[in-house]
């Protein structure tokens, strides 16, 4: 029950901007999606799929969200987990952990 109350927060705190553009890309608040092909990309590359990521994953996994930056450039950034792991290995999501100071990622 905690942890329901903790995703409910949690969606609940996506700024409204934010919302619009995660909407555009096909996520709804109660969106879930498989999350076997990012299980065996992780496995592939000896990762941990740890229950939090897997918790964001079914979520927003396979999300491609387009927008346009302060400096009017066009961007993506892609919720692509299965291709983000690929050649990744343990020592290259450590160091990223470290570079953004989140362990476990």
């Amino acid at each position: 029950m905690e942890e329901k109350r903790k995703l409910k927060n949690a969606a609940s705190a996506i700024p409204h901007a934010a919302r619009a553009y995660l909407r555009k890309a096909g996520w709804t608040p109660k969106r879930i999606v498989p999350t076997a092909l990012y299980e065996q990309a992780y496995a592939s590359e000896g990762l941990p799929f740890l229950p939090k990521t897997k918790q964001v994953l079914r979520e927003f996994g396979g999300l491609i969200i387009r927008y346009v930056t302060k400096s009017q450039e066009e961007d993506v950034l892609e919720f692509l987990a299965e291709r983000a792991a690929l050649g990744m290995g343990g020592s290259g999501i450590e160091c990223f952990e470290e570079l953004i100071d989140v362990t476990p990622l």
